[in-house]
């Protein structure tokens, strides 16, 4: 039974499968570095609108992460295509793309797959419509659907949901210990039982 230490949930191998009843998409390494802690070093701040601080990763990093866990195995692509988001870049001073993220299990050849929006403000020519350097707010709002579709498959979620997401400690199965789960935990448990 898992249990729950301080931002922290502790697993036994076997309940890391009952996502599905089957065998889980993501084999146990991955699974511990998807959930684990974003290191402080990755972490920056910048201005919020409206005030306040929004944490973030570089998107290098999620490139880098992406590598690491998923070797070559998985694909990213922007749905959006240039006119359309020209258009709408000149109508809400915002470049705004749809991206897609594309997750192949090598064993099974099984893909998940995640799609998310990325935004980025325009800069404009000084006095016109024109936007500077269409391609760099492209490239920037891209970024920004990358890193969203990324934080969908668990990556970087304690920055992005802050303290909602626990990182999973997986303990041996044959541990006798029968810890407390947490109420949260037991209804994610028993939903996926069900399905």
């Amino acid at each position: 039974m898992a249990k729950s230490v301080k931002n922290q949930v502790v697993v036994k191998q076997d309940e890391l499968t009952l996502t599905t009843n089957k065998q889980n998409f993501f084999n146990l390494e991955q699974l511990k570095k998807i959930r684990h802690k974003t290191p402080q070093s990755m972490i920056y701040e910048r201005p919020a609108k409206g005030g306040g601080k929004w944490k973030y990763v570089k998107s290098a990093d999620v490139v880098l992460a992406l590598n690491t866990i998923f070797g070559g195995f998985w694909d990213f692509s922007i749905i959006t295509d240039e006119a359309t988001a020209l258009e709408m870049a000149v109508k809400t001073k915002s470049v705004i793309v749809k991206g897609r993220l594309t997750i192949t299990n090598p064993t099974t050849g099984v893909s998940i797959t995640r799609e998310q929006y990325g935004r980025k403000d325009v800069a404009f020519r000084k006095g016109t419509n024109e936007p500077m350097d269409f391609g760099n707010d492209m490239k920037a709002a891209a970024s920004d659907a990358l890193k969203k579709c990324a934080s969908q498959f668990g990556l970087f979620n304690d920055i992005y949901r802050d303290n909602e997401i626990m990182e999973i400690q997986v303990v041996a199965n044959e541990e006798s210990e029968e810890p407390k789960v947490p109420d949260n935990v037991k209804k994610v448990i028993e939903l996926n039982k069900n399905k």
